[in-house]
């Protein structure tokens, strides 16, 4: 085994998703919650298509959002050779994002 891949789909999110900065806070925000190293600041972009997408690259790997042009999901993903504490994950993007569901899960790779 590689690592582990926390995958999530948080679904209606209350906090506005189109927000450059907030994706950047979460791509702060959910490494250092997690103990992980990030390599640089975060890079994030609105394509033009109305969506907004994000990573940071870890000592161990990445984590990534993607905000979709339409509706109230976000896709979340943070990959890592170090361990690191999948439920915290989750909370971490769930603060960051309030969503009102989040299908999740860890896959050992």
């Amino acid at each position: 085994m590689l690592g582990w891949h926390w995958v999530g789909t948080l679904r209606g999110c209350r906090a506005p998703l189109r927000d450059v900065e907030r994706v950047t806070r979460a791509l702060r925000d959910v490494p250092d919650a997690l103990g992980l190293i990030r390599i640089g600041e975060p890079i994030v972009t609105c394509p033009g298509d109305g969506s907004v997408v994000g990573i940071v690259l870890l000592s161990a790997s990445h984590a990534s959002v993607h905000v979709p042009a339409t509706g109230s999901d976000c896709l979340c993903d943070l990959f890592s050779c170090t361990p690191f504490d999948a439920e915290r994950c989750e909370q971490a993007f769930t603060a960051v994002f309030s969503p009102t569901e989040v299908e999740s899960r860890t896959l050992e790779r």
